[in-house]
């Protein structure tokens, strides 16, 4: 019994031991990673960096800083080897951040194909593809069919939220449309003649998310209905340069309760007025030619106002993220309107 007891003491002493060994290195390791941070110099660092690694070998973190440090000092293949020393053969989630330093490694040493085969597997394993454009170790790819086959196709996607299909004649028929799509200035052609007895009074543009790869934006268009009977609204075409979306047809009924119809008025030809377009032109809030009228806006903050207001005009409202950012009219030519902004001495006609 005596014999056992002293065997498992000793086993004891042996396991603490080694746990005190282990917190010790843990320490040790910890310090020179301070000591690091600290350094004043890259050789500093480097050595600093070289001691927390011997001492905490399985570190992603501190093999991840070395070899960031040794790739800027152009000892690529030491950086690379660094990084391969903990990838599996079936790399999982845990390793997206080592492949994706290794593939930053390969691409400043020239090898493109293999920081390409390293970026695929990240985006396999969740990584967001247009995360290489925001990361500037992979700008020497930009343009090569490598980088190109990583990104996400350029697509305009269109989504319509729940429209009414049957309003009342003088109501207003709304219709909310989100376009997701690449930068750049949106347009929306109707694909067929618009119905004449619908009339655009107002626009709400709201760009709710943006970033170098993607815009999405929300469209409310809200039509006075001045017609009794079916409405046959035709496809529309979301444009961002050479990139195409669809917008499908609608069908409306307009039915009369105690109203009647009223004369087609005067309305805006063509491509619908998709505010954003006119961002560039709001500074110094002076009234743009468009499409047989006139484009009038300011900043919200602005005290501005359209005196005169023909019949025909549409309101356009321009938001980012709910925030207000500027707004105006595009007012039909031919009319008396006038437009000012007093505290920016601001006075046209628009005739």
């Amino acid at each position: 019994m005596r014999s056992h007891g002293l065997k498992v003491g000793l086993l004891v002493l042996l396991v603490s031991c080694s746990a005190d060994t282990e917190l010790t290195r843990r320490r040790e390791a910890l310090q020179a990673w301070d000591e690091a941070s600290a350094a004043g110099t890259p050789a500093e660092r480097k050595a600093s960096l070289e001691r927390a690694l011997e001492r905490d070998p399985a570190s992603p973190a501190i093999r991840r800083a070395l070899a960031r440090l040794l790739s800027a000092q152009q000892e690529h293949a030491a950086a690379e080897a660094l990084l391969t020393a903990i990838v599996p053969p079936e790399p999982r989630e845990a390793h997206t951040r080592i492949l994706w330093d290794r593939a930053a490694v390969r691409a400043a040493a020239g090898d493109v194909s293999g920081a390409a085969e390293d970026l695929e597997a990240c985006v396999l394993l969740g990584v967001d593809p247009r995360a290489l454009g925001t990361d500037p170790a992979f700008a020497v790819m930009t343009g090569l069919p490598e980088y190109a086959r990583l990104l996400p196709p350029l697509e305009v996607r269109v989504d319509e939220s729940n429209t009414a299909d049957k309003v009342l004649v003088g109501e207003v028929w709304s219709r909310t449309v989100r376009v997701q799509g690449p930068p750049g200035t949106l347009s929306l052609e109707p694909v067929g003649p618009m119905p004449r007895t619908l009339r655009l009074e107002r626009v709400v543009e709201d760009e709710r998310m943006a970033d170098a790869y993607t815009v999405v934006r929300e469209l409310r268009m809200d039509w006075r209905t001045e017609g009794i009977g079916a409405v046959h609204m035709p496809a529309m075409q979301a444009r961002v340069g050479d990139t195409v979306g669809t917008l499908a047809p609608r069908g409306l009924e307009v039915v009369a309760v105690g109203a009647s119809s009223r004369p087609p008025m005067k309305r805006m030809p063509g491509a619908l007025v998709v505010p954003s377009a006119y961002d560039a032109t709001v500074a110094d809030g002076a009234p743009v030619a468009l499409a047989g009228g006139w484009l009038v806006q300011a900043p919200e903050h602005w005290t501005c106002q359209l005196r005169r207001r023909p019949d025909g005009s549409i309101r356009i409202i321009r938001r980012s993220k709910g925030q207000p950012r500027w707004s105006g009219w595009w007012v039909p030519g031919g009319s008396d309107a006038a437009w000012s902004c007093a505290e920016q001495g601001i006075s046209a006609s628009l005739r």
